[in-house]
């Protein structure tokens, strides 16, 4: 996710050159440490390059260098605290480092600044999921798919929680009948589950 719009003034045209070289390698994995290069350049010239410490955490992100990329995000966070698109990539970020309470904190950020943002919605469901929240978890996947009904990813783990963490199988048959005309497969899928967990 990189949608940071550039609204940094007296940046140079010299380091907005690098920053533009960072973005076009940091399109490949084997360029990754050619692109950290470039978006360091842009930051050595403007130490508060906020865009260019966002695209350096997206980039190793991306790249699933996640370590690495949370303190450019942090940084940029630090910088532009008004940008959600740093809160939502950091908090990917840390889901996917299984990090989930800074997941969680970061992502309720974001939320606080863009209310119906279906990815920050279905990361911060999927870290309360992770941390045995499972009626919160639950809230934040419906919003999920809610905003967005191609959301696959959103529906499979709101069916998941739903039967396996809440046991909650009449919800579950709801979703069912609601899966079946957007996405049959899950909908066969989470069919299977329910039954897998009946008594």
């Amino acid at each position: 996710m990189s949608v940071m719009p550039d609204q940094e003034f007296n940046i140079s045209r010299e380091a907005r050159d690098y920053l533009e070289e960072g973005i076009r390698l940091a399109q490949h994995p084997a360029t990754v440490n050619e692109s950290a290069a470039a978006f360091e350049q842009a930051i050595r010239l403007h130490p508060e390059y906020a865009e260019a410490f966002f695209e350096l955490g997206t980039m190793y992100y991306r790249w699933s260098h996640f370590h690495k990329a949370i303190e450019p995000l942090k940084k940029a966070i630090e910088l532009r605290p008004e940008m959600a698109a740093s809160y939502i990539n950091l908090g990917m970020n840390y889901n996917l480092a299984g990090m989930y309470r800074d997941a969680e904190s970061v992502l309720r950020k974001a939320l606080e600044i863009v209310p119906n943002q279906t990815q920050a919605h279905y990361e911060l469901g999927y870290a309360l999921m992770q941390q045995h929240q499972s009626r919160a978890a639950i809230e934040h996947f419906r919003a999920a798919v809610q905003s967005n009904q191609g959301n696959l990813l959103a529906y499979h783990f709101l069916g998941y929680s739903l039967v396996v963490q809440e046991g909650d199988l009449r919800s579950a048959k709801e979703l069912v009948e609601e899966l079946k005309s957007l996405h049959p497969d899950e909908a066969k899928s989470l069919e299977r589950l329910i039954k897998l967990n009946e008594p």
